[in-house]
């Protein structure tokens, strides 16, 4: 987890780190934002379920370079982490 003041509450060395997913829960209010470290994509959908059911408006995942939604997270993990694969199926879902 995050503390307030920005720092990690566990020591691991960023480069001893791969896939390494940022977990974002946001209040409607500006204060508040709780953020969680996680290893998987299992792991980070698992917390960003949590964050959902704690009543949390917006939740982010930061990882791959990109900044998801809960439910695009969901589809990388159904199309087996293939960020292009749920990019495309949004964009055809939008064009109809």
């Amino acid at each position: 987890m995050i503390r307030g003041d920005g720092r990690a509450t566990r020591d691991v060395p960023t480069e001893s780190r791969t896939g390494v997913f940022i977990v974002q829960g946001k209040p409607r209010e500006p204060a508040g934002i709780v953020k969680a470290i996680k290893d998987t994509r299992k792991e980070a959908l698992e917390m960003a379920n949590d964050f959902l059911n704690q009543g949390f408006p917006f939740v982010t995942i930061v990882g791959d370079g990109r900044v998801y939604t809960a439910q695009e997270f969901a589809l990388t993990i159904i199309n087996g982490g293939d960020s292009d694969t749920w990019r495309e199926q949004i964009e055809e879902a939008i064009s109809g």
